[in-house]
């Protein structure tokens, strides 16, 4: 067979080149974790800026509204204000023009008291749509007669 020292010789020549090979790969795994792990720590930071600026963002709409409501309340309060004003102190014209707003404006109740209706002219005279409502009937089938064509000039 082969001499001691042939297998000896390349025993420890596959030894060393496993070893070599093996801190290769040890290596280059180790650098992807490494990258792997610094790519998960990045998106968590992105995640959580994400929620912070969706908090932001909802907390800036609240605000807004709430402003919103107060200024509305405000102008409701200079205009009742203005309204009183004008009743009390201009005459019936002057006073009679200006609409005063609030829930003890005899104004609301009117407007409470009515309800709005949409026009009806589209319908029949029970108040459901009409097939056919804008269409002349008798003055189509004359048409229809006297040329054999709808529509069509005499």
């Amino acid at each position: 067979m082969y001499p001691l020292s042939v297998v000896l010789t390349l025993t420890l020549a596959g030894l060393i080149a496993g070893i070599f090979i093996g801190i290769f790969f040890n290596q280059r795994k180790g650098k992807q974790s490494l990258r792997q792990a610094d790519l998960e720590r990045q998106v968590q930071d992105m995640q959580q800026q994400q929620q912070g600026y969706q908090e932001e963002v909802g907390n800036h709409f609240q605000q807004t509204a709430e402003l919103l409501n107060q200024l509305t309340d405000s102008y409701k309060d200079v205009h009742t204000h203005l309204s009183k004003g004008a009743h009390l102190l201009a005459d019936a014209n002057t006073s009679a023009s200006i609409k005063t707003l609030g829930a003890d404006s005899p104004q609301n109740e009117e407007n409470e008291n009515t309800s709005i209706n949409p026009p009806l002219d589209y319908a029949d005279s029970s108040g459901t749509l009409s097939e056919d409502w804008g269409i002349k009937k008798a003055a189509m089938a004359e048409e229809r007669n006297e040329s054999g064509f709808p529509n069509s000039p005499a």
